[in-house]
Parts: C-alpha cells; sequence; structure tokens
C-alpha cells in the first residue's frame, strides 16, 4: 500500500492547477483585489467552497476561518485590515447546519490536552469546563450562533459605524444560502421545523428564476440568429451580380445625394480650320475650265 503523503497530495494539485492556468490564460488576470469591497466569515469546514456556492471568481472577495465562524481577536485584527487596506464595506458571518462545533464534547478534549496547553487555555479561571467552553466557544445551534457573531461584531467599539454586518446560513445538504431575514422572518432560531416552508418558498425563487434564465438564453439565441441572417441576406445581395455590387436603399440614397452634389465641369472643343493644298485648288479649276 502506498503510504499518504499530504504535501505530494497538494503539489500534484498544483500540477494540475498549472495545466488548467496554461489552457485558460486569462483565468489568473491582474486586478485590484477584492473586486467587491466584501469579507466573509465563515467557518473551516471544508464542504464550505465560498467560490462555488455564490459562483465567485478567486479574487473577488475576501474570505476568513475559523472554527464555527466565531469573533475572536485575530478575526478583528483581519478585519480591521480588511477594513482599512483593502477598503472591505460588509461583512458577511457565513454559518453552515450540521456544524461539528455543535457536536464537540469538552470533556473528550480535556483528556486529550498536555498539561501545558491546558494551563495556556484556563489562564485563572478556576473552573475547568467553563475556561474550555471560553476558549473552544461552542454552541448548541447553528442559527443561534450567527445572531450571536452578528451582536459581538456590531458592539464592537473597533469597528466603524459605518461597516454593515449581517448574517447567512448554509445548507451543505442541500447548496440552498439563507439571508438572516428569512431566518428571522421563518424564525429558524426558535422553531427549527420552519426549515421545510423555508425550503419551498426557496424551490418557488429557483423555478422564477430558471424560467426568466431560459427566456435570456432564448433572447440572445434569437438576437444572434437575426444578426446572422442579416449578415447572410447582405453577402447575397452583394453576390447577385458579380460585376455590381446591390447596396441597400439607404445606401443607395446617400450615393445619389453624394453625385448630385457633384459639379461636372464645361468642356470646350476649340474651331477646327481644314486647309486645302493649292494644288487640288488648280485642278479643281482647271476641270471647271473644261
Amino acid at each position: 500500500m502506498k503510504e499518504f503523503s499530504p504535501e505530494s497530495i497538494l503539489m500534484q494539485g498544483n500540477l494540475k492547477f498549472q495545466e488548467i492556468l496554461r489552457d485558460n490564460p486569462t483565468i489568473n488576470q491582474h486586478r485590484n483585489i477584492p473586486r467587491y469591497p466584501i469579507l466573509i466569515l465563515t467557518c473551516m469546514d471544508p464542504r464550505i467552497d465560498v467560490y462555488r456556492i455564490f459562483q465567485l471568481d478567486p479574487g473577488d472577495v475576501l474570505i476568513l476561518r475559523n472554527a464555527g465562524n466565531i469573533y475572536t481577536e485575530d478575526v478583528l485584527r483581519s478585519i480591521l485590515i480588511a477594513i482599512h487596506e483593502y477598503k472591505i464595506t460588509h461583512l458577511f458571518i457565513l454559518g453552515h447546519l450540521n456544524c461539528e462545533m455543535t457536536k464537540i464534547s469538552l470533556e473528550s478534549i480535556f483528556q486529550k490536552l498536555e498539561k501545558k496547553t491546558l494551563k495556556h487555555i484556563l489562564g485563572n479561571y478556576s473552573n475547568t469546563f467553563l475556561g474550555l467552553q471560553r476558549y473552544f466557544r461552542n454552541f448548541a445551534n447553528e442559527v443561534k450562533n450567527i445572531e450571536n457573531q452578528i451582536i459581538w461584531f456590531k458592539d464592537s467599539k473597533f469597528l466603524p459605524s459605518d461597516l454593515t454586518i449581517s448574517g447567512m446560513l448554509y445548507d451543505p445538504s442541500s447548496g440552498w444560502i439563507f439571508d438572516f431575514n428569512e431566518i428571522q422572518q421563518y424564525g429558524l432560531i426558535e422553531n427549527s421545523e420552519n426549515y421545510k416552508e423555508l425550503i419551498k418558498k426557496k424551490e418557488t425563487s429557483f423555478k422564477t428564476f430558471q424560467t426568466s434564465e431560459i427566456k435570456k438564453k432564448e433572447q440572445k439565441i434569437e438576437k444572434i440568429n437575426e444578426q446572422k441572417l442579416e449578415k447572410e441576406t447582405f453577402i447575397r445581395e452583394k453576390l447577385v451580380d458579380s460585376r455590381l455590387v446591390k447596396l441597400k436603399p439607404e445606401f443607395i440614397e446617400d450615393f445619389q445625394l453624394s453625385c448630385s452634389k457633384i459639379k461636372i465641369p464645361k468642356i470646350y472643343l476649340p474651331k477646327i480650320h481644314v486647309n486645302i493644298p493649292r494644288v487640288y485648288k488648280n485642278m479643281e479649276s482647271k476641270h471647271n475650265l473644261e
């Protein structure tokens, strides 16, 4: 059995990426980053592929990750850099359903931690459980956690007042994203049963979106066909007679108008004098005498 090599997996993937770049040289265009003034704080769960979920390109937005999309001092440090150096104006906390942070066992972690690590985590806390909970920030409800993080960020004295802060919830099993207004409207924080109703609404909106997209595609195809037909008609008219170019009526009118303005100069021919030789004159006189 081949030995597992983490580095090999990553480096082989980079070789494949180089192949993609060579087939698509415009994929890595140099431009200002991020393209949009948006920062997304999300979980480290590998199922959350932000670029794929929102159909973005690398460089479109800034992304921060940690376990449970939690407000921490280091997250604050990164956000401040994003705001003042990258002109970020919108912050989204992107949580997700079935988060492992709702399932971790602090007791199990406690048993696996080294003494020096545990001492660092607990600090001055005499209560081990409270100290671990404060440090790892586990939670029971993913939706409630998003609400709590929004409150944390909005209450921060270190963030500018014009920074817009909102939340979103991602469902890895369906691929749906729910904005915080939908979460609040359907009361998902208090009653997760309402999720089914929200899904129905999403499916309805998706069907409307599909119909709209199909119509756009049909209109685009129709426009392309019209342009193609117009071009073919123009070429056919030009080739009716290989010696004469048959132009469109508007072209003929323009041509006639331009011709009417052309002044044709008058042509003067000098008078022609016919000189009769003397010999011929003498012969003509003699003939008359006879």
